[in-house]
């Protein structure tokens, strides 16, 4: 096998029914030099069996027993040979021109170590980002509105160099490790955003993350977690005042837009409280208003409504 210019990691549990057709989209790649690494983390359905079927020398599967997502696409940066690593996960493909159009920009533009494209959500679906957004040399954290952001682990390359610096996916970060990924990568250089849809995120997946419900408190833990990490970056001093003034910006929204479900007499309101205390005015834009908006209208729904469940409050 020639050396490859691109490590495609694709971490592998219980996907059996669609595992398939996201390692057919890599392997129908008009740029053919890549690897695959597939990290099988403990599968019990047979999916990691269904690889097999892949006759392809590109193809690459370890196995490990059930660790998390984390340490499975760790491993899979540990094991690439590329400068650049793209992620792919197990329910969602790829457009066949994806890496094509994606890996020239990556070589000719010499500080980017981050780039994207758009996504459409389902087959034949709308594009998950709005189609008036510029293409170009971007700033991460201006694209992202705390909510949805224009990296995701199926629409991205990255530096192995990069992530190696910043030590990859948080082991133990059960939610927002990906977010918290990126954030870390987008301070170590330059990030480049392509508006043209190259892969398709299959929200409607039973086993999609998004889809996991987790206990209120832990959501806010999680959410903690990115915030400290961001604090620990600014606490170096090492990015330019750009940069920091739009990173704090940028957890300014994350707050608030985190902090809305948790406003609740049982959902998680101590720990939703200290995750609020985190806001930092002084960076506060006018555009930010419409996730403070949101915070303020659910206190005064439990302020008015203090003995409601969650249910009937929205009926208010």
């Amino acid at each position: 096998m020639r050396h490859p210019k691109v490590s495609v990691v694709i971490p592998l549990f219980n996907k059996s029914d669609t595992v398939r057709r996201t390692i057919a989209s890599v392997c129908a790649q008009v740029f053919e030099a890549w690897e695959l690494i597939i990290v099988d983390d403990g599968s019990t359905d047979g999916g990691a069996e269904l690889v097999n079927e892949f006759e392809d020398e590109r193809i690459r599967v370890f196995r490990q027993e059930n660790a998390g997502v984390s340490i499975a696409r760790n491993r899979g940066i540990e094991e690439a040979n590329a400068e650049w690593i793209a992620f792919l996960d197990a329910d969602d493909e790829w457009l066949p021109k994806f890496l094509e159009i994606l890996m020239p920009i990556a070589e000719a533009e010499k500080d980017v170590v981050m780039l994207s494209a758009n996504q459409h959500v389902g087959l034949g679906g709308p594009m998950l980002l709005s189609a008036s957004l510029p293409s170009g040399l971007q700033s991460y954290f201006r694209m992202n509105n705390g909510f949805i952001g224009p990296v995701h682990s199926s629409n991205c390359l990255i530096s192995k160099q990069t992530l190696t610096k910043v030590g990859g996916f948080v082991v133990g970060q059960k939610l927002f490790e990906d977010w918290t990924c990126w954030m870390k990568a987008a301070c170590d250089g330059d990030f480049y955003f392509l508006n043209q849809p190259l892969s398709i995120y299959h929200a409607d997946s039973e086993c999609s993350a998004s889809r996991q419900s987790r206990e209120p408190k832990d959501f806010y833990r999680y959410a903690f977690d990115l915030v400290q990490a961001a604090e620990a970056i600014l606490s170096k001093g090492s990015l330019s005042a750009s940069k920091s003034s739009e990173l704090r910006s940028y957890l300014n929204r994350f707050i608030l837009r985190s902090a809305c479900p948790g406003i609740l007499p049982n959902g998680g309101l101590k720990e939703c409280r200290q995750l609020l205390r985190a806001v930092r005015w002084e960076v506060f834009r006018l555009g930010d208003i419409v996730p403070l908006l949101l915070v303020i209208r659910r206190y005064c729904r439990v302020l008015l409504f203090p003995h409601l469940d969650d249910r009937k409050r929205k009926e208010y």
